[in-house]
């Protein structure tokens, strides 16, 4: 589970929150990870296919991902909207340039990535939800600012 949540919250607060800004007008592009190679974007995409993959539990191991665990304890309703969001974090992302500097050249795209942040923060709250459905503490977290 931790493996899944905290990425999810990093890629949301420091890939993309931080660079984003307060507003339109504010945004700092040059936080970006890998801006000047333009692959910002294509980043996120590779770090959310391994979020998914590592729910899902991979071809060698399905009946092990948290996906057939939810699914197990009676959580597949649960499974069903966090897959959702998964493929929703997916297909935004696929609409977008590779560069996020790009992306933030027009309010339309800093608008999406907006939309993209609250997706990636409903699918962080599914994940809380399967924890608490499971019973599964996240225990120390180092992003918490202790």
């Amino acid at each position: 589970m931790k493996s899944l949540v905290e990425p999810i919250e990093a890629i949301r607060d420091t890939k993309l929150l931080a660079v984003l800004g307060h507003s339109y007008q504010q945004t700092r592009p040059m936080r970006a990870e890998s801006w000047r190679s333009g692959q910002s974007i294509a980043n996120l995409r590779a770090n959310i296919a391994a979020a998914y993959a590592l729910y899902l539990g991979g071809s060698t191991h399905p009946d092990a991902g948290l996906a057939a665990i939810l699914q197990a304890h009676g959580g597949g309703d649960l499974d069903a909207e966090i897959q959702r969001l998964f493929r929703e974090v997916q297909t935004t992302l696929a609409q977008q340039p590779d560069a996020l500097t790009r992306a933030l050249d027009t309010l339309e795209g800093y608008n999406t990535l907006l939309i993209l942040t609250n997706s990636l923060k409903d699918l962080e709250q599914a994940l809380s939800s399967a924890m608490q459905l499971l019973d599964i503490q996240l225990g120390f977290n180092s992003r918490d600012g202790d």
